[in-house]
C-alpha cells in the first residue's frame, strides 16, 4: 500500500485563509441582503401607512390637504421671486453706486489735470522758441497757450513750470513771468495730448507760430513726443473762502 505525502503547511494554511475569507464574504452579503430587506420593508410599511391614512380620510379632507400643499407650494414661490428681485435690486444699486463712484473719481482726476494739482505724462509735443534777441513778448506765449489748448492739449508747461487753471503770464524788466518765476530762454513749451492734432494746432496759417517766426532772430522747432513729464504746480492755488464739502471750518 502506498501513501500520499503530506500537504506542504504553507498550501494548508493558504486553502484556510481562503477558507475563513469565504466565510466572511458570504456573511457580508448576507448581512448587506438583510439590511436592505429590512430597509425595503420600513419603507413599503411607511408608504402603506401612509396610503392607509389618507385612504381614512374624507374627499373634503383630502381637498383640505391637497389646497394647503398648493397653498405652501405657492408661498414659496413668491417668497422666491421676492428674493430674486432683492438680489437683483442690491446688485443694480451696487453697480450703479460702483458706477457713479467711478464717474465721480474720474471726473475728479480730469479737474485736478486741468488745475495742475497733480503731475501728469503723456505724448504731445514740445516746441523750443529760441530768442537770442529777447523780442518775444508774454501776449505771444499767450496766444501759443490758448492755440494748444484749442487743439486738445490736456496739460501746459513752458520751461518746465506746470500751467494750471489761475496761471498767470505777465513782462518784468523785458521778462517774461509765470507765476511769478521769470523764464529763461530758450522757452520750452511742453503739451501732452494728440501730438498730430497739438502740431496742426499750433501751425495754422498766420497763427503764432508765423508771428514768432517773424520776429528778428527766433525761431520755432516743434517735435513729437512719445511721452512727456509734466510735475504738478509749484504753488498750487489757495483759497479763502470756499472749502470742499466735509472739511473743516
Amino acid at each position: 500500500m502506498t501513501t500520499s505525502a503530506p500537504m506542504p503547511p504553507v498550501r494548508v494554511r493558504h486553502w484556510a485563509l481562503s477558507r475563513r475569507t469565504a466565510n466572511a464574504g458570504t456573511a457580508l452579503v448576507l448581512a448587506v441582503a438583510v439590511l436592505g430587506g429590512f430597509v425595503a420593508v420600513a419603507q413599503l410599511r411607511g408608504t402603506a401607512r401612509a396610503h392607509a391614512t389618507l385612504a381614512g380620510d374624507s374627499p373634503e379632507d383630502l381637498t383640505r390637504i391637497l389646497a394647503s400643499l398648493n397653498t405652501g407650494a405657492d408661498g414659496l414661490r413668491d417668497e422666491i421671486s421676492n428674493l430674486k428681485l432683492q438680489l437683483l435690486s442690491l446688485q443694480t444699486s451696487t453697480q450703479r453706486d460702483a458706477s457713479a463712484q467711478q464717474a465721480a473719481a474720474d471726473r475728479l482726476r480730469s479737474l485736478e489735470v486741468l488745475a495742475g494739482t497733480v503731475a501728469v505724462f503723456g505724448p504731445g509735443i514740445e516746441a523750443r522758441v529760441d530768442d537770442p534777441r529777447q523780442t518775444v513778448t508774454y501776449d505771444l506765449m499767450i496766444s501759443a497757450i490758448e492755440e494748444l489748448r484749442d487743439a486738445g492739449a490736456e496739460a501746459l508747461s513752458i520751461d518746465g513750470l506746470r500751467l494750471g487753471s489761475a496761471s498767470w503770464l505777465s513782462s518784468v524788466a523785458g521778462q517774461i513771468v509765470l507765476d511769478g518765476s521769470t523764464l529763461t530762454r530758450p522757452y520750452l513749451v511742453d503739451a501732452i495730448g494728440d501730438p498730430a492734432t497739438l502740431a496742426s494746432g499750433l501751425s495754422i496759417p498766420g497763427g503764432t507760430v508765423d508771428s514768432l517766426r517773424a520776429l528778428a532772430g527766433v525761431t520755432v522747432t516743434i517735435g513729437r513726443q512719445a511721452r512727456l513729464d509734466l510735475p504738478a504746480l509749484t504753488h498750487p492755488p489757495t483759497f479763502n473762502v470756499a472749502r470742499p464739502v466735509g472739511s473743516s471750518p
